[in-house]
């Protein structure tokens, strides 16, 4: 599952895939059902060619923190860190949703199934998040 938060942590869009399949191929799908001038992605999305495409394509800044290993650091120290905060929260945003929300217990005969249920736990999700739903 590959999903586009906004800064509130509340779920844009997600695309469902295989395992096996690279961040890099989904982003642009996760893009034309929300379009975002920015994306922060994990060391997942690097790439050279992909900032370019969605630049162009998209208008969409990619930000993406450099391997430990990287020669050349190309964002600025209070940038990196500002980075790392939202990286939390989205990690967050999965961690609620799999502990509050059962989201790893999915179990669906079917793929239509499957993602109904996905989209009942993203809503009851949203729901709490704006206070409608208490815990």
């Amino acid at each position: 599952m590959h999903v586009q938060i906004d800064s509130f942590g509340f779920v844009q869009s997600y695309v469902l895939s295989a395992a096996s399949v690279h961040d890099v191929q989904l982003v642009e799908e996760l893009l034309r059902q929300a379009p975002s001038a920015l994306v922060l992605g994990d060391k997942g999305y690097l790439s050279r060619s992909l900032p370019i495409r969605l630049e162009q394509n998209f208008g969409t800044v990619l930000c993406v923190p450099t391997r430990s290993n990287s020669k050349k650091e190309r964002w600025t120290p209070a940038f990196t860190r500002w980075m790392r905060r939202k990286r939390k929260q989205i990690e967050t945003v999965f961690s609620i949703l799999v502990t509050r929300f059962a989201l790893s217990s999915i179990r669906s005969k079917s793929p239509s199934g499957f993602e109904t249920t996905l989209d009942g736990i993203l809503l009851a999700y949203t729901l709490w998040k704006i206070g409608v739903l208490q815990d």
